[in-house]
């Protein structure tokens, strides 16, 4: 949800509905591909062991924004809009 609104802010108007389209494309694609990753793995794993796997992304994500090493929270006031 705040990556959608970040997206939201940081494009102008004329591109706007084009660009979130794509980035809710490729949102759902990476969904889908999960699915078939999960149905590959728990067909020969226990699901415990799928849901072990599938939720270190899920960690790194957390640890490295943890660490401060994740994206700046920024204020759409911050900086100047573009016309």
């Amino acid at each position: 949800m705040l990556a959608d609104v970040r997206l939201q802010h940081r494009i102008d108007d004329a591109r706007r509905a084009t660009l979130t389209s794509v980035a809710s494309l490729g949102t759902e694609l990476v969904t889908v591909a999960v699915f078939g990753v999960y149905t590959l793995l728990g067909a020969s794993l226990a699901h415990s062991t799928v849901f072990v796997i599938l939720s270190l992304p899920y960690l790194v994500t957390a640890l490295m924004l943890g660490r401060g090493g994740g994206a700046r929270n920024e204020s759409p006031g911050d900086r100047p809009r573009t016309q």
